[in-house]
């Protein structure tokens, strides 16, 4: 277990799999998350610009950047999965 001291002088106890995530991923996990928001509000920009309403495009737009997503989430269930077994 791993303790962290958050902004406003609380301490919390990380218990999960928090204590596997670094400040390197965690990072990396922000930046990714920005570009697929940026993904999708410039789509939905496209879209504005040229008139037309096309939920197909932004659903495209969102799957298109959320691949990453589905990666991150199996590696962290294995590397959780690595420190029980």
């Amino acid at each position: 277990m791993r303790r962290l001291t958050l902004v406003n002088g609380a301490e919390v106890e990380l218990t999960g799999i928090e204590n596997l995530l670094t400040p390197g991923l965690m990072k990396k996990a922000m930046a990714l998350k920005k570009g697929y928001k940026n993904a999708v509000l410039d789509e939905q920009e496209r879209q504005d610009a040229w008139g037309c309403f096309d939920p197909g495009g932004l659903a495209l737009a969102a799957q298109e950047h959320s691949r990453w997503a589905t990666q991150r989430a199996l590696n962290i269930g294995m590397m959780h999965y690595a420190s029980i077994v």
